[in-house]
C-alpha cells in the first residue's frame, strides 16, 4: 500500500476583521464588541491596478490580494491548481444586482454585478490574474466550503495530479445578511423553545397515562 503524501502549508494570508495581511492577530488580536463588523481593508492600489479596481467588488479584491501575497511568500508563482471554498459567494454584488432588478423593473441592469455575483467568479478572477490555466474548482457547501476545498487539494496531491495548490476560503458579511442571520437565529431559538415545550407536554401526558394505567391495574 502506497503511503499518503506529506502536504505542507508554505504560506497563508488573510483579510478579515484583524490586521490585514499580517500574523499579528496571533499574539495581539483585535477585540470587537459589536455583532456586525466589516473587514479591515489594506491599500489595494499597492497590489492591483486602479483601472481593474473600479470593476471589482470587495470580496474579489480581497481574493486577488490574498492570493498574490500567499503566492509571493511561498515562492510559488504558478500553482498547479486553484481551489476555492465559499458559502455565500459574492453576496454583496448579488444584493446590488437583485435590488436594481426590483427597483428598475428588470430593466437597465448593469451586467458587471451579475457576472461578479456567481460563486465561481472568485476562483476565475484569481486564475486570470495569475495566468493559471490548470485545475480550478469551487466548493459551495455553506460552512464547510473551505474544508471541502482543502480535502479536494489533498485528494489531488494523493492522486499525483498536482504538486502545488492555492487553496482559499472566501466569504463576506453584509448588513442585510447580518440582519437575516439574526432573524434566523431568533426564529431557531423560538422554534427550539416551542419544540422543547411540546416535548415536555408530551412527556407529561405519557407519564400521566402510565400512572393512570398503573392505578387502574391496582
Amino acid at each position: 500500500m502506497s503511503k499518503s503524501p506529506k502536504v505542507y502549508i508554505q504560506s497563508a494570508a488573510q483579510i478579515s476583521v484583524q490586521q490585514p495581511l499580517s500574523d499579528a492577530w496571533f499574539d495581539e488580536p483585535i477585540i470587537h464588541d459589536t455583532v456586525y463588523v466589516r473587514a479591515i481593508e489594506p491599500n489595494y492600489r499597492d497590489y492591483i491596478e486602479p483601472s481593474k479596481l473600479r470593476r471589482m467588488g470587495k470580496i474579489l479584491k480581497r481574493a486577488i490580494v490574498t492570493a498574490q501575497v500567499a503566492a509571493n511568500n511561498s515562492g510559488i508563482a504558478m500553482p498547479d491548481a486553484i481551489i476555492s471554498g465559499t458559502g455565500l459567494g459574492c453576496i454583496e454584488n448579488t444584493e446590488i444586482f437583485l435590488e436594481a432588478m426590483v427597483r428598475n423593473g428588470e430593466e437597465l441592469l448593469q451586467p458587471t454585478y451579475f457576472m461578479q455575483s456567481t460563486h465561481n467568479t472568485i476562483g476565475s478572477i484569481a486564475s486570470i490574474d495569475m495566468k493559471c490555466h490548470g485545475y480550478n474548482n469551487t466548493y459551495t457547501h455553506k460552512g464547510v466550503s473551505f474544508e471541502n476545498a482543502l480535502l479536494d487539494a489533498y485528494l489531488q496531491f494523493t492522486a499525483g495530479r498536482i504538486k502545488t495548490a492555492l487553496v482559499g476560503g472566501y466569504d463576506e458579511m453584509t448588513a442585510k445578511i447580518s440582519i437575516n442571520f439574526k432573524s434566523y437565529w431568533l426564529l431557531a431559538c423560538a422554534w427550539r423553545k416551542c419544540d422543547i415545550e411540546k416535548r415536555r407536554r408530551s412527556l407529561c401526558r405519557r407519564n400521566f397515562g402510565k400512572f393512570y394505567v398503573e392505578r387502574r391495574k391496582k
